[in-house]
């Protein structure tokens, strides 16, 4: 017996739920903060409060990211699970100006105490002078 080709054929079938399910956690189970990256004016460099002392010393570790930070100037929000620290969400850092002379020198101002804010991935930086958790505005408090 010789088989035959046929064109194959798709039927798609719509998904029609019958009841509605809470996949996720209620909203209350969560806290928003939100901050505005408004941390100093020009080029600076970064570091994370390492030996949370809150003050720069020797054991305080660079997180700048490429060759210097500037404030992008915009509200940022981020949701974490209610009692979560705030330290944990923001540490606590510095911020030094940086200011490159152009002929192989460069300057630096005073230490600037701020929150940091390291992006979604861990992969940015974002700073504040919003150092109590009472200056941000928070969404769902405890």
């Amino acid at each position: 017996m010789k088989k035959e080709w046929g064109k194959p054929l798709t039927s798609v079938q719509e998904f029609v739920p019958q009841e509605f399910i809470a996949a996720c956690a209620a909203d209350e189970d969560y806290v928003t903060y939100e901050f505005w990256c408004d941390a100093g004016r020009g080029e600076y460099k970064v570091w994370l409060d390492s030996n949370t002392n809150d003050q720069y010393d020797g054991g305080d570790q660079s997180i700048t990211i490429g060759t210097t930070y500037h404030p992008c100037q915009e509200t940022h929000s981020v949701t974490v699970p209610k009692g979560t620290s705030i330290d944990n969400v923001f540490p606590k850092g510095f911020i030094r100006a940086y200011l490159d002379l152009g002929i192989g020198g460069f300057a630096y101002g005073d230490y600037i105490p701020v929150r940091i804010w390291r992006g979604n991935n861990n992969d940015n930086v974002h700073c504040t002078t919003q150092l109590h958790e009472s200056q941000f505005h928070i969404s769902n408090p405890s």
